[in-house]
């Protein structure tokens, strides 16, 4: 019997985005969480690539980033 294949997909609903950055002679890096089609939450931004103690909450320094990942080509740069 030979099997044929009518469909095939595969979806990614999120992706984890990182962007690396630097402003004013300080480097920040900032993560979100993007939504396939829909929208980006989630994001943090912190000091010298510091997760844990570092997160910065300054609105100037957020808004930056996510205009940033709001500019970012995801399709260039995702990994597998």
């Amino acid at each position: 019997m030979e099997v044929k294949i009518n469909y095939q997909e595969t979806y990614v609903s999120q992706m984890f985005l990182t962007i690396e950055f630097s402003y004013n002679n300080e480097d920040y890096i900032a993560n979100a969480i993007y939504y396939n089609g829909s929208h980006i939450e989630d994001i943090e931004v912190f000091l010298n690539n510091d997760y844990t103690e570092n997160q910065v909450l300054d609105e100037k320094i957020n808004e930056i980033a996510k205009d940033l990942f709001e500019e970012m080509d995801i399709e260039k740069h995702i990994t597998f």
